[in-house]
């Protein structure tokens, strides 16, 4: 029936955000290790993050015309696969060229999918004619609260190796599950490329779209210094064990989810 089928869209796009998700809240954890592989300090750190987030900036700019064209179930699918290595490449970077390259890479894959998936849950939230947009970002944050509590255990029991693989597993089972789900790109109404990309390269005329942008822009902030900074703090200012290095992200991400579940 139609509300099974919608139904069965609308798990399979929350499975996309739970892996997107569990692998930011491993990130988090991550990033000590990261750091110490290499030998750098923060500032160097903070360079490689920013260099990682101007990947994702491009990646957002670059999902919405790679969605125009083949429609968003194939770029979300796509992207979760390309993200499954994601850690573990990074794990085996040692030097500085070679993390940039890696980080590149990651942030890439994780700002395309999230585009992508949201694109396809809005598809699934008009089919199925009711707000369920929150939920869908409440998946993301139950991910992400569940990669950071654990992320630190799986670190401190299996090494760097254990959080990588946990991300893989995660984005690999997650996305081919999802995947015969997700509503296909002929529902989309993507069927003419010219048009396409017209639409893809044309700026929004309404000013509120930037106003609103800078208010995203503040709160992505915030929620970036938390996921890429609080390991760090709690280990080295705190002096945490590793095994509760994540629970600072992951106490956010408990915030948000429930906030998002609330709708």
């Amino acid at each position: 029936t139609a509300s099974r089928g919608i139904g069965s869209a609308r798990l399979a796009v929350s499975a996309l955000f739970l892996a997107n998700g569990f692998t930011a809240g491993l990130w988090s954890v991550f990033v000590p290790v990261v750091q110490r592989n290499l030998g750098i300090g923060e500032a160097d750190m903070g360079w490689l993050i920013l260099t990682g987030a101007s990947a994702g900036f491009v990646g957002l700019m670059l999902s919405g015309i790679l969605v125009a064209r083949m429609g968003s179930r194939p770029v979300a699918v796509l992207s979760g696969l390309a993200l499954a290595p994601g850690l573990l490449l990074l794990s085996t970077a040692s030097q500085f060229t070679v993390a940039v390259a890696f980080f590149v890479l990651f942030f890439l894959a994780m700002s395309i999918m999230d585009v992508a998936m949201n694109a396809n849950g809005a598809e699934t939230e008009k089919l199925a004619g009711k707000a369920i947009m929150s939920s869908f970002h409440g998946f993301w944050s139950m991910g992400g609260m569940l990669g950071a509590a654990s992320g630190g255990f799986l670190l401190a029991m299996f090494g760097q190796s254990g959080i990588a693989l946990a991300s893989a597993t995660a984005c690999l089972a997650l996305t081919g599950l999802a995947y015969p789900f997700l509503v296909p790109p002929q529902a989309h109404g993507d069927t003419d490329p010219a048009s396409a990309r017209v639409r893809a390269f044309r700026l929004p005329g309404s000013p509120m779209v930037y106003v609103f942008g800078l208010f995203a822009l503040a709160a992505f902030t915030a929620e970036g210094s938390v996921i890429d900074w609080s390991a760090l703090f709690l280990r080295k200012e705190m002096s945490a064990d590793v095994e509760f290095s994540g629970f600072a992200f992951a106490g956010f991400s408990c915030a948000m989810m429930i906030s998002r579940f609330g709708g």
